[in-house]
C-alpha cells in the first residue's frame, strides 16, 4: 500500500530533501509551503500523514500545527523543528502530534519517525476525533451568535 504524505515546509530546499528522503523511502510525497496551499487536496482526506515544520505558515511557532490539529484532528503529525524546547514538546503532546524531531536529524531518523506515526494512527479514534473537532466547532459558531453555521 502506497501512503500519501504531505511535507509542510517554508524553506524550498528543505522541502525538497524531504521530498527525496520520504519518496526514496516508497512515500507519495506532496510539500507545501503552508498547510493553506492543500486545503482542497486535505479537504479530499487524501492524505496518511502530514511532516511539518513548527515555524511552517510564517505566524507564531506551532500554528500550522494547531490548525492542522483543530481542522483534520485525524490526520496524524510529524512536527519538526530546532525549537522543540521543553515546554514546546508538552504543547505537542497536549496537541495530541504523533512525533516529533529536532531539527538537525538524519533521513533515517525521518524515516523512522514517519513510519512510527504510521503505525500508531489508529482508526478506531476517528470517529471520537472528528466529532469532537464538529462539537468545538458547533460551540464556537454559537458563541459568536451563528447558529446557522
Amino acid at each position: 500500500m502506497n501512503r500519501r504524505l504531505m511535507v509542510v515546509e517554508p524553506d524550498p530546499s528543505s522541502r525538497a530533501l524531504l521530498d527525496r528522503v520520504l519518496t526514496a523511502a516508497g512515500y507519495t510525497v506532496e510539500d507545501f509551503e503552508s498547510s493553506l496551499h492543500a486545503r482542497l487536496v486535505l479537504d479530499d482526506d487524501a492524505f496518511d500523514l502530514a511532516v511539518v515544520d513548527e515555524l511552517a505558515g510564517g505566524g507564531m511557532p506551532l500554528d500550522e500545527v494547531r490548525f492542522l490539529r483543530a481542522a483534520y484532528p485525524r490526520l496524524p503529525l510529524v512536527v519538526m523543528g530546532t525549537l522543540l524546547t521543553a515546554p514546546v514538546l508538552l504543547d505537542l503532546l497536549r496537541l495530541g502530534v504523533s512525533e516529533a524531531l529536532p531539527k538537525p536529524f538524519t533521513p533515517s531518523e525521518l524515516r523512522d519517525a514517519v513510519g512510527r506515526a504510521l503505525v500508531r494512527s489508529s482508526p478506531r479514534r476517528d470517529d471520537a476525533l472528528d466529532y469532537a473537532a464538529a462539537l468545538a466547532s458547533a460551540r464556537r459558531d454559537l458563541a459568536q451568535g451563528r447558529p446557522e453555521a
